[in-house]
């Protein structure tokens, strides 16, 4: 009886251990993550469907693929197949124990990363391992460019009720003000005083709020009590609900530019008026000329380079006025002489 007993009990365990397999085997084949299983000399045991389909897309950059990709073939194959040097990564793998071990892997201008993970036994004994490759091409060259962006632009990280949860070290410079003196500011009290036709920090966050987007103009005042122009936007990021949940400036200083913009409109003004002066005393002065007023002087001066020809006008007049007072002499010299 006890040994029936006892193998009722090795069937029912068997049972339960056949489920757990059962399980185990059915997440690993409906997995997403691209899954692959090795055994301790790095032959491969088992891929899952997300396996072989990420493998398919790289099999151009995988010469032992090239005519195949099949969970047949794969069983086949070891990861010496996929890596011409794995002496390293044995070496890394050596004493992994329950570490994972992170490796990036370049097929062409993709990436993908592998993580290898120990599969132990009941009694905890190292039996192979687990490997979960993901293609990474897409946060690869998000990363880049938003390392860029850090790098190159004005940055800051809003909460959904406007509040700074991130600035970085450009922005800070920026302002002349210490980060940890900026973070938990409202966008409000960051920018400071700005002028009556800037948009203000309501605007700009409504606007993303509602639009997504804000994109201009943004002013801000420093800590010396400097204006800064920046151009850039303010980016809404929202959940699957659609409701924001943060806000992200980017943003360039464009202080120098816009000062010289503003500086040489102002010049072209100042230059217009000027300008405008000149003509208009030109104007009389000959008018009067042509009325036969020869002491038309421009007595008021011209502004820069203008007072020259001023100068010139006025010494031309006096010429004309002497030349005149010349002929009227001789013509009396000419009636008096005539008498006598």
């Amino acid at each position: 009886a006890r040994s029936i007993d006892e193998l009722r009990k090795t069937l029912a365990d068997n049972a339960v251990a056949q489920r757990e397999a059962a399980y185990k085997g059915a997440a690993f084949n409906s997995a997403s993550a691209a899954l692959m299983l090795t055994d301790q000399d790095f032959n491969i045991r088992h891929v899952n469907p997300a396996m072989i389909s990420l493998l398919t897309r790289f099999r151009d950059q995988i010469p032992a693929l090239a005519a195949d990709v099949t969970a047949a073939r794969l069983a086949t194959m070891s990861m010496d197949d996929f890596h011409a040097d794995l002496g390293h990564v044995r070496a890394r793998l050596r004493h992994l124990g329950d570490k994972t071990v992170s490796i990036p892997i370049a097929f062409g201008d993709d990436r993908v990363a592998l993580e290898i993970s120990s599969v132990t036994d009941s009694q905890g004994e190292h039996i192979g391992l687990i490997m979960e490759w993901a293609d990474v091409t897409q946060q690869w060259l998000n990363d880049a460019i938003l390392h860029g962006l850090e790098e190159q632009q004005l940055r800051v990280d809003l909460d959904v009720d406007g509040r700074v949860v991130y600035i970085n070290p450009n922005m800070c410079k920026a302002l002349h003000r210490d980060a940890g003196a900026l973070r938990e500011l409202d966008l409000n009290a960051l920018m400071g005083p700005t002028p009556p036709d800037a948009p203000r920090a309501a605007d700009i966050l409504l606007s993303a709020r509602e639009n997504r987007l804000f994109a201009g103009q943004i002013t801000m005042t420093g800590s010396d009590g400097t204006q800064l122009v920046l151009d850039g936007s303010v980016n809404a990021v929202r959940d699957s609900s659609g409701s924001p949940i943060r806000f992200i400036m980017l943003a360039r200083d464009i202080t120098q530019s816009e000062l010289a913009i503003r500086n040489a409109a102002l010049a072209r003004e100042t230059f217009e008026k000027e300008q405008s002066v000149v003509v208009e005393a030109l104007r009389i002065g000959l008018r009067s000329l042509s009325d036969g007023d020869l002491t038309a002087m421009i007595d008021a001066p011209f502004a820069g380079t203008y007072e020259d020809l001023r100068t010139a006008y006025n010494g031309a007049v006096r010429t004309l006025a002497e030349a005149m007072r010349g002929v009227v002499e001789n013509a009396d010299n000419i009636s008096n002489e005539a008498r006598d």
